[in-house]
């Protein structure tokens, strides 16, 4: 990717002589990655040697667009040391893959005064 090289091997992948391989992989894109034209390219190796060599091409560009924030959470009280959560999901132009949930801890050696009407 930007700013070197990323060299990803697979070894031992099976196929039978003469059917065609039609294998899938992915990787993400790092944050990093500057805004460009990527190349991948795809080869295929027997003993050291290189039988054959494809390419294609992708555009990365910066997603600009902020997700939506969640709404409505809600906590239920399951047990003294467990709470449920629930909200109302994010939405975005991309896609919202991971949610960031952090738990503020209190302990107080008194308990709060019981609220009173003046």
């Amino acid at each position: 990717m930007a700013g070197g090289l990323q060299v990803k091997e697979f070894a031992d992948l099976s196929f039978t002589a003469g059917t065609p391989l039609t294998q899938t992989f992915s990787w993400t894109v790092p944050r990093t990655a500057a805004t460009g034209t990527y190349t991948v390219t795809a080869s295929v190796k027997k003993n050291g040697v290189f039988l054959a060599t494809t390419q294609t091409t992708f555009n990365v560009v910066p997603d600009s667009t902020l997700p939506s924030v969640p709404t409505g959470l809600m906590a239920t009280a399951v047990s003294i040391s467990r709470i449920n959560l629930a909200w109302t999901a994010s939405t975005d132009n991309i896609g919202v893959k991971n949610y960031l949930v952090s738990a503020m801890e209190r302990r107080s050696a008194h308990p709060p005064a019981p609220a009173s009407a003046i």
